[in-house]
């Protein structure tokens, strides 16, 4: 069975999510993509996230939140998503322009309707559980 690894990145600021529009579908999504087979799950997303949205994200800057697996006929998928940490310290462009329409902060509550399903469970189960617990508390 072939796998196919992603990962995406969430950035989480002033209860606003960063997410990239995408225009064929007008649908949103976390910034991050394939990981390549000689990469690690965080090497392959700070690369996709600088290709996307032009951050130089580290190691350091990245915190693990929840993963997903599903098999599709004979393909295995495997979804793995991290926070970014301090993101007010990075700036961010929307640089492929070919995949996608628009790079924009939306409210965390408004973001969970414009996103797939396994990504709707990362904002509401995952992010605003902690958020609404305690956002400090989460970061710790």
């Amino acid at each position: 069975m072939k796998t196919i690894k992603r990962a995406r990145i969430v950035i989480f600021h002033d209860s606003k999510l960063l997410l990239l529009k995408k225009d064929i579908k007008k649908s949103y999504t976390f910034p991050g993509g394939v990981v390549k087979k000689e990469e690690t799950l965080k090497e392959g997303l700070i690369r996709e996230v600088y290709e996307e949205i032009g951050a130089k994200v580290a190691k350091k800057d990245l915190r693990y939140l929840a993963s997903f697996s599903m098999a599709k006929g004979n393909k295995k998928e495997e979804n793995h998503y991290y926070l970014l940490m301090n993101p007010e310290q990075f700036q961010f462009k929307l640089l492929e322009t070919f995949k996608f329409s628009e790079l924009s902060w939306v409210n965390i509550i408004k973001a969970s309707n414009k996103l797939k399903l396994k990504e709707r469970f990362v904002v509401e189960d995952i992010l605003l559980s902690s958020y609404h617990k305690s956002y400090n508390d989460f970061l710790v």
